[in-house]
């Protein structure tokens, strides 16, 4: 029916949705400063990081499970500085550097030299 209203239960019925973000993190409303904060206090999604290339030197080789909302954060968890040399790829596709970009659970990120390739 047109504009009736969901509630959580319709939405997580949703596969795509359920998927994507099980816990619905992606719609907390945030109106007043009080549910900023409750939404900023709330865990970091569980992402998965690799290194590549001189990046997975000194201990960094292989997948890691981290917790980070934006790659920034997730390139720290990993031991590694998110500047000019390193670039981020998400889910293989999305090629980044900007490190305020929004990560949502079960995201792979993977962390190359800026340099790599020529």
């Amino acid at each position: 029916m047109p504009g009736a209203a969901l509630d959580d239960n319709d939405l997580i019925a949703d596969r795509r949705l359920a998927a994507a973000d099980p816990s619905l993190d992606s719609l907390v409303n945030v109106n007043e400063p009080a549910d900023y904060e409750r939404a900023h206090a709330r865990p970091a999604p569980a992402v998965h990081v690799e290194c590549f290339g001189l990046l997975a030197r000194n201990g960094r080789r292989g997948v890691r499970a981290v917790r980070a909302a934006i790659i920034a954060a997730a390139a720290r968890a990993a031991d590694l500085d998110f500047d000019r040399h390193v670039v981020a790829a998400v889910n293989g596709e999305q090629v980044t550097r900007d490190g305020a970009t929004p990560l949502v659970a079960g995201d792979s990120v993977t962390f190359v030299s800026a340099d790599a390739g020529g």
